[in-house]
């Protein structure tokens, strides 16, 4: 069994600061900013990344993997990470990655309009008819309850409080129609928009795992290319640019928004010069001892952090396999990846049932929902719509 760091107190300037260890599901919590990891191949990158899925896909809505790394002949932990979520790292798949990103988490609203389109997609033909007939009737009731609800308000403020109610009601009836559907016919019919709205507002898990995995190479090719791609301006506009300058606007976008989108994000690189929008970040995972030298350049980083990084790297590498340095907010505390990883990524339902699909479809057979739990369409209308009235 490889050895683990404990805790212990490191002197710096006269004062005793104790260099925590901390798991990784410790570690990154809602609202981080974003994470530049930084080390040499070899030094735990990869498994830092199977170890991140491992451990938070069950609390995510959306997996997203860029890597060009492959997976070797015995090495089952990669495997264990499925090809829907696996991307590699193009400028354009980060683009739209990115995009889709954007897209999600700044969609307001959603009308009840929107979501009774969604059941014609996701139910056959012959359900949707009896759900969306069920529906309206039930929603006739609802009205008809909600105004003897409020008979005793003033005339001309009924109709304004009903209707703000009835919309509030049939917006939480659709999304638990919705989520039935998806649970029993799957979201393989869904185009990208429309698996989006229920990814993005439908479903209970907001969070976003975007990892970009020992990118290195592909980084240091963007900053020489004579090519052109097409970038998004403020205004929404997308016009042709040099690649290495639409990337570096990419990731400004990237760093400074993340936090703001729920993403978990965590890029890896061989070297502090890779990226070079540093002043933006403040939290770090250093690798390996040669990359501690250059962290005296950045300036988000506090000295006396600084000097404790250097103190900890002294501890920890060359003598605990495969522990990182971990630098979030000014503080410093080592940490290890699991490498006792199982054989499968526990996700939340909905992605469950987005891959079950996708597996189904590459090797050519019917969907078959994950979830084997039928649902009584019209039992299940009148329940919800029993409770929230009452």
């Amino acid at each position: 069994m490889e050895k683990q760091f404990r805790t212990e107190p490191i002197v710096i300037e006269g004062e005793t600061i104790n260099l925590e260890f901390r798991h990784i599901n410790e570690i990154f919590k809602d609202d981080d900013a974003p994470y530049l990891a930084v080390g040499m191949t070899k030094g735990g990158k990869t498994t830092t990344c199977i170890d991140i899925i491992h451990k938070y896909a069950s609390q995510a809505a959306k997996i997203y993997y860029v890597s060009s790394t492959k997976s070797m002949v015995g090495d089952s932990a990669i495997d264990t990470i499925p090809n829907l979520f696996r991307k590699t790292p193009t400028f354009e798949n980060l683009y739209n990655i990115w995009k889709e990103i954007k897209e999600g988490a700044e969609q307001n609203s959603i009308t009840p309009e929107d979501m009774i389109s969604l059941l014609s997609v996701i139910y056959p033909p012959s359900e949707t008819k009896k759900v969306i007939s069920i529906y309206n009737n039930q929603m006739r009731k609802v009205d008809a309850e909600l105004h003897s609800k409020h008979k005793n308000m003033r005339a001309d403020k009924i109709n304004e409080v009903v209707a703000q109610e009835k919309e509030l009601i049939a917006i939480e009836v659709l999304t638990r129609l919705i989520l039935s559907g998806v649970n029993i016919y799957g979201t393989s019919n869904l185009n990208k928009k429309q698996y989006n709205i229920i990814r993005t507002l439908l479903s209970t898990k907001q969070k976003t795992i975007l990892l970009i995995d020992d990118v290195t190479s592909e980084l240091d090719d963007l900053k020489t290319s004579s090519a052109k791609v097409v970038y998004g301006t403020e205004e929404g506009q997308e016009i042709p640019m040099p690649a290495s300058k639409a990337m570096k606007l990419l990731l400004t976008d990237m760093f400074t928004k993340a936090r703001r989108y729920d993403v978990l994000m965590v890029i890896f690189v061989h070297t502090w010069n890779t990226i070079d929008v540093k002043s933006t970040l403040k939290n770090f995972i250093i690798i390996d001892k040669q990359s501690v030298d250059n962290l005296k350049l950045i300036k988000t980083v506090s000295d006396t952090a600084k000097k404790l990084i250097r103190e900890a790297a002294n501890k920890i590498f060359g003598k605990y396999p495969y522990h990182l340095l971990v630098v979030k907010d000014n503080v410093v505390f080592t940490t290890k990846a699991d490498m006792n990883i199982g054989n499968t990524v526990k996700l939340d339902r909905l992605n469950q049932n987005l891959l079950d699909a996708y597996n189904n479809i590459t090797t050519g057979l019917d969907y078959i929902p994950h979830d084997d739990n039928q649902v009584d369409a019209e039992q299940s209308v009148l329940d919800k719509i029993n409770d929230l009235i009452n």
